[in-house]
């Protein structure tokens, strides 16, 4: 369904707001943003600065906010602009969670907690959005002392384990999706399922 079709970049509005980051801080022009388009600016981290000046270019220049653009671009109004077809696959659900514990344990074996230490003694911790995702913020609550480190495995693999179910309950709403249920995917057989029933 792509993106709506934005306006260009305006190269003078983009330089006035830069200059207003610059002289008054990110803050500044999410606050304005947020006086503009309260929607994009609860979504749009406030020192995402790209962001900000694209989303403040876009309603001021069209005198419509942003978020008002994107929701008028809805997959469920909007028609597709290539032919698709959308194949959900699921595993059972006890491969599912063990492949999601292996996969946290490999994680760690990696080294991410070697990471988010680094991390923490450069200055970033929570509460940046970026170190809230999961894993990265179970292992700061375990170097601050808040939890030892094997609650903080568990949190991370549940934590994850419940955001897959989120993903599963989002794509399920997605009337067009096919699903079918598969421990393992042979690409040769889904590429022959595809080429015998096309959309």
């Amino acid at each position: 369904y792509g993106r709506f079709e934005g306006p260009p970049a305006v190269p003078a509005l983009r330089a006035e707001l830069d200059a207003v980051a610059a002289a008054d801080g990110t803050g500044a022009l999410w606050a304005r943003l947020a006086a503009l388009d309260p929607a994009s600016a609860a979504r749009i981290d406030r020192n995402d600065q790209k962001r900000l000046v694209r989303a403040l270019e876009v309603t001021i220049t069209t005198g419509v906010p942003l978020s008002e653009h994107h929701a008028r671009h809805d997959h469920r109004t909007v028609p597709p602009r290539y032919p698709h077809r959308l194949i959900g696959l699921t595993p059972p659900r006890d491969q599912l969670y063990a492949a999601i514990d292996a996969r946290v344990d490999a994680m760690l074996a990696g080294g991410l907690l070697d990471e988010v230490t680094a991390l923490r003694a450069a200055g970033y911790a929570p509460p940046l959005r970026s170190q809230q995702a999961i894993g990265y913020a179970e292992l700061h609550e375990h170097l601050a002392g808040r939890l030892d480190l094997s609650r903080a495995v568990e949190l991370i693999k549940r934590n994850s384990r419940h955001y897959a179910r989120r993903q599963l309950s989002w794509y399920r709403g997605q009337a067009q999706v096919e699903w079918a249920t598969a421990d393992r995917v042979d690409l040769a057989d889904l590429a022959a399922y595809l080429t015998a029933s096309p959309p």
